[in-house]
């Protein structure tokens, strides 16, 4: 994984996130009205709240949507993860001639949560996935 760099405004959000929350912040997306935070493993409990008060409190003080999506060192896992609550029925990751690509079979009714306003969710997963796991594209099956 390369090193990952963030501008002063960046961590100044990433800072607060985890003063907020006492969860540890993996990494960083940012997007016109989406703050995406990948929390360390274990930790996604903690970054929410109860009954989600703490993203809550953030989304309020920010003005901007969240997204808090949780770190696995398993591609698998990792992927299934950057879906949540979107339940995952089926999931393959294999090596193609551009690198690693991951198939998501998910339910149709769960296609627009899968890949958010303007494909803003989709956009930052895919992202995420390059960055942590190196892999290039995902797409989405609906069943």
């Amino acid at each position: 994984m390369n090193k990952i760099r963030f501008d002063a405004d960046e961590i100044k959000l990433i800072s607060m996130f985890e003063s907020t929350t006492g969860a540890k912040v993996n990494d960083f997306l940012m997007d016109s009205n989406l703050l995406c935070f990948l929390v360390k493993q274990g930790d996604m409990g903690l970054a929410i709240g109860k009954n989600g008060s703490k993203v809550e409190k953030l989304r309020r003080s920010l003005g901007r949507n969240i997204l808090v999506l949780e770190h696995s060192d398993d591609p698998e896992k990792f992927i299934e993860n950057m879906f949540h609550p979107v339940e995952v029925h089926g999931l393959e990751v294999g090596d193609t001639p551009d690198g690693l690509m991951a198939t998501v079979q998910i339910s149709i009714e769960d296609r627009s949560r899968a890949i958010g306003r303007e494909g803003s969710r989709i956009r930052m997963v895919k992202a995420l996935a390059k960055r942590h796991h190196n892999i290039g594209n995902i797409n989405l099956r609906a069943v």
